[in-house]
């Protein structure tokens, strides 16, 4: 079978190319899943080309597909369109994956939809639920709301009966395309400044959960934004590494300032996320309010061309690889 693989190569990182590999077997609790479409992540781009030296690996860490196999004790049925996660390897024609990591595909999802899930819902529903206690009487704000995690973390807090979600984004050309996914406000910071939309939006309170996939240079200009006792889940660094927290200001403010990555779990605990979201979200996606956006297929044999498009930031929505 062709599996995408990532090569070392000490002067230019890793290379992608399609190669023959051997067939995966399942094992005891995994799925044989023939895949379909897989979905391009912005964490992925940084660790290929990172790829300097050692051995040849996978790439790819969600899916969509068919079930084709049983290990032993797995619960799928074979036949059964999945759409799954995986800690790499999901740019394949065949991927053996534990049965906890994947969940049915809705039916009226296309597998371009389905392969756009599991990991931004996965992601935004544990920075906002599990991490953040996100309520109904919340003023949540959704920075970086035209990326996959945001537009999820919208679609989940309407889904949930968040009264208050903003969406913020420095790209006026993205705007309007987020007008139907949820969220109640929309800021364009390159026409007007967080803190006083925040301030007109909740006046003398603030925001009592961020979602924050930019870091960097906008720290202030959040912190200055929260409310007193606000969550504040660091989930993405699109805007830098660094900035300068106002130690005052966070005791002051007594915010909760959280970290998330999924680079630092166990397996296990890599399972409880997804089964977490799967449970929560799963009875909603009959509901067309809960979907993902698909933004450009690109074929199999042609991911790196699709992750140089997602570093120019011109898509909103997911970047879909088409495997079958």
């Amino acid at each position: 079978m062709k599996a995408a693989l990532i090569i070392p190569d000490p002067d230019l990182g890793g290379q992608i190319q399609l190669r023959e590999v051997s067939q995966p077997q399942p094992k005891a609790g995994e799925v044989l899943v023939r895949i379909e479409a897989t979905a391009i992540n912005r964490g992925e781009i940084g660790p290929r080309k990172a790829h300097r030296s050692g051995e040849p690996r996978g790439c790819g860490v969600e899916f969509s597909g068919e079930v084709v196999a049983l290990g032993e004790g797995a619960t799928h049925k074979l036949g059964q369109a999945v759409m799954g996660h995986c800690v790499s390897g999901a740019n394949a024609e065949l991927l053996a994956v534990d049965h906890r990591l994947v969940m049915p595909k809705p039916a009226h999802w296309s597998w371009h939809e389905a392969a756009a899930f599991p990991n931004v819902y996965m992601t935004a529903h544990d920075a906002m639920v599990t991490n953040g206690h996100v309520t109904p009487t919340d003023v949540l704000l959704i920075n970086a709301a035209s990326s996959g995690v945001g537009m999820a973390a919208a679609q989940i807090a309407r889904a949930m009966g968040v009264r208050t979600i903003i969406g913020s984004s420095r790209s006026t050309q993205k705007m309007s395309g987020l007008s139907n996914l949820g969220f109640t406000h929309l800021v364009d910071l390159s026409r007007e400044k967080l803190t006083e939309r925040v301030q007109a939006i909740a006046p003398d309170h603030g925001v009592d959960l961020l979602l924050d996939s930019v870091g960097g240079g906008a720290i202030t200009e959040h912190m200055q934004a929260m409310a007193i006792k606000g969550r504040w889940v660091q989930i993405g660094r699109l805007g830098g590494m660094g900035g300068e927290i106002n130690l005052d200001d966070l005791a002051l403010k007594r915010v909760h300032l959280i970290g998330v990555t999924f680079r630092t779990r166990s397996m296990a605990e890599r399972i409880a996320c997804f089964q977490a979201m799967a449970r929560d979200l799963g009875p909603l996606l009959g509901n067309d309010q809960m979907r993902p956006l698909v933004s450009t297929v690109f074929g199999f044999d042609r991911i790196t061309e699709a992750q140089d498009h997602m570093v120019t930031n011109q898509h909103i929505g997911k970047i879909v690889i088409q495997v079958a």
